[in-house]
């Protein structure tokens, strides 16, 4: 298998994602068209973001995995507070195209 993008001038962006797990699921390709969006948290809370699911029951199915993509609001600069663990399953961030001094990586 091979990946490139159709314009070298504009290019293509892929993310793949595995988790060990202990039952089979087809490979499935999720556009950002077909991402399912949730809005959460306020301005007041400094938390206002949308988050689009691409791995979860209603999608794409896993059986260890769960995936979205969180898009801040404008003033927003966090996503889930107080820091948590999961029981069942890894939770990881990652922050792209932060301007300098937004966000907090600990």
């Amino acid at each position: 298998m091979s990946f490139e993008s159709r314009d070298k001038s504009v290019p293509a962006i892929f993310y793949l994602l595995s988790y060990p797990a202990h039952a089979s699921y087809p490979v499935t390709v999720v556009r950002k068209a077909e991402a399912i969006p949730t809005e959460l948290g306020s301005v007041e809370t400094c938390n206002k973001r949308t988050v689009c699911k691409y791995i979860h029951l209603e999608g794409a199915r896993s059986c260890q995995l769960v995936m979205g993509v969180t898009h801040l609001a404008a003033g927003s600069n966090w996503n889930t507070m107080p820091p948590h663990t999961h029981m069942r399953r890894s939770e990881i961030y990652m922050y792209f195209n932060l301007d300098a001094g937004r966000g907090c990586f600990i």
